[in-house]
């Protein structure tokens, strides 16, 4: 008779809970009595848990990241009561919006009964609390701030980032500098630990987001969007590995504008493309800032032909061309995808037929004609 296989001992439940945060998440969603995670969030809680450490995550609107930020937070208290957390959001109220709902679930599930407060001198507000059997320090537990508050003072290991940047506060070039003075301030609070971490969610604005400073600055991004991408350009290197994979195995165009989750069914996504405008849908749904920036700044280098001319003679007719066999490879300060482009053909150079010469008129300064 052929030998009995021996099973590895399943690890306890608390260990299990421990070792996977999508797990953890599965669990919070049944006990919100939510359906099951959807892929979509069960590669953010992976990302999440096997992150670098800084990171920020893009998705679409509607995906619940906040809530998986938040579920996020109480993995970290019930691996380590005595972590720090920080939570800064744009607006005060979206902060304190975020460490109610953490308090609301460790007080309804009982799964997480025992961080809940012991006495009466423990730190329990809408705005910091403390976990029940963490060590006495001067930061609590969690605590929430808006992006203007009292930042400095603060120490945390781990500072979630949750939607700091909205049109009201990076709308020009100095907001969003300022804005970027404000989050960078989260280096200065961050412990000197191994483990410490800081997690930016949110959803860019324009080209000219701070979200592309930050990358920039090391802190890497998982972008998910709404659909398959028709234009890979744009979604180098930023794009979550599970849809890459996707597009490996299937084929970009078979994949191609078809839905990435199950969030949003096809019919869903199509009624909201319908009623917003794409600009804004592109923005929302596809964190594709590319439409939103062409709208904005319609004049583009690929509009021009760059051509070296005679002092003499000149072309008589030029077809106009924009692809990659007519990039030139000039430096190119413009929005990202932007190239100087040569013509597409060149017809026969003949002399020039009259010469204009213009003076643009300056009625004062030291520019005065």
């Amino acid at each position: 008779m052929p030998k009995p296989t021996l099973k590895a001992p399943q690890k306890p439940v608390e260990e299990q809970l421990t070792d996977s945060f999508p797990l953890f998440l599965s669990l919070v969603w049944k006990s919100l009595d939510l359906p099951s995670p959807t892929r979509a969030q069960l590669a953010i809680a992976q990302y999440l848990q096997n992150g670098p450490k800084r990171l920020q995550i893009q998705a679409f609107r509607g995906l619940g990241k906040s809530w998986i930020a938040a579920a996020f937070v109480l993995w970290t208290l019930w691996i380590d009561r005595d972590k720090k957390i920080l939570v800064i959001s744009a607006s005060k109220q979206r902060a304190d919006d975020f460490t109610i709902f953490c308090q609301k679930c460790i007080l309804e599930f009982d799964w997480l009964a025992h961080l809940r407060p012991v006495d009466d001198d423990q730190r329990w507000s809408r705005v910091s609390f403390d976990v029940a059997g963490c060590k006495p320090a001067q930061a609590p537990s969690v605590k929430s701030v808006g992006i203007t508050g009292q930042i400095t003072g603060s120490r945390a290991d781990l500072i979630v980032f949750d939607d700091v940047e909205v049109p009201a506060n990076s709308a020009t070039d100095f907001m969003r500098e300022k804005l970027l003075q404000l989050v960078t301030e989260g280096e200065s609070v961050l412990t000197p630990k191994n483990d410490s971490r800081i997690v930016f969610l949110g959803t860019p604005q324009t080209t000219f987001t701070i979200y592309r400073t930050l990358r920039e600055r090391n802190y890497r991004p998982f972008v998910w969007p709404a659909r398959y991408p028709k234009d890979l350009t744009g979604y180098d290197e930023v794009l979550a590995p599970q849809l890459v994979k996707d597009i490996k195995r299937d084929g970009h165009e078979t994949l191609s504008w078809s839905p990435t989750d199950t969030r949003f069914s096809e019919i869903n996504l199509l009624e909201r493309e319908q009623s917003m405008s794409r600009s804004n849908f592109m923005l929302q749904f596809m964190l594709d800032t590319s439409l939103s920036d062409a709208l904005k700044f319609p004049l583009k280098l690929s509009d021009f032909s760059v051509l070296p001319l005679d002092l003499e003679k000149g072309p008589s007719d030029l077809v106009w061309g924009a692809d990659k066999e007519t990039q030139l490879d000039l430096p190119a300060v413009a929005l990202p995808g932007d190239r100087w482009h040569r013509p597409k053909t060149v017809s026969e150079f003949v002399p020039y037929g009259e010469t204009i010469v213009a003076v643009d008129p300056s009625g004062r300064g030291k520019d005065e004609t």
